[in-house]
């Protein structure tokens, strides 16, 4: 009967075998998705940086510096200003004859 485990336990250690290789390709392609991915991310702050040294000139910076950061990085922003929106508030602070403060 010994003969007959052997197998068993022979062809348990193998699959076991190929599913902790399996595990690890996967491992191994989940790192190199990870590692792609951080590449691109070093590239990207790499060319950023490059652009950003390019600039050598004073009248570069001075035109730069002209421009505000929002419309650089295109971000749109509301054109409503501030005296537009209408802020009221729904209490009023008063003084009682008493001279204590009221909230009304």
């Amino acid at each position: 009967t010994d003969n007959c485990e052997e197998p068993k336990e022979e062809i348990a250690d193998a699959s076991f075998e190929a599913e902790e290789e399996l595990m690890n390709l996967q491992n191994d392609e989940v790192t190199e998705d990870l590692s792609t991915q951080r590449i691109e991310r070093l590239k990207e702050s790499y060319d950023k940086l490059r652009e950003m040294s390019s600039i050598k000139s004073n009248s570069e910076i001075n035109q730069l510096e002209n421009v505000p950061a929002y419309k650089r990085k295109n971000i749109d922003i509301d054109d409503a200003k501030p005296s537009e929106s209408s802020d009221v508030s729904r209490f009023t602070l008063s003084e009682d004859e008493d001279k204590s403060s009221k909230l009304s």
